[in-house]
């Protein structure tokens, strides 16, 4: 799930939830699905995610919680 949420498919991520899922798993950096939805600005899958009763408030390993996103400091390589 956390890959689909990572590539912003909502529907993989709905089919991950319908078979067991867990939506607050995390990855071995401590990112959920959540972390990586507000990573790459994937605003309905936020917004189904949230719908879900995922928590909001989980850090990952460097202390940010899913609206701060996965890494400290973001870098702009200008051609995205």
């Amino acid at each position: 799930m956390i890959v689909a949420a990572q590539n912003g498919n909502k529907s993989l991520v709905k089919l991950a939830l319908r078979h067991g899922a867990l939506i607050n798993m995390t990855n071995c950096c401590g990112n959920t699905a959540l972390h990586f939805a507000y990573e790459y600005k994937c605003t309905k899958l936020i917004t189904y995610l949230k719908e879900k009763n995922a928590n909001e408030n989980i850090a990952n390993f460097r202390g940010f919680r899913a609206q701060e996103g996965i890494r400290a400091t973001r870098v702009d390589l200008g051609f995205f």
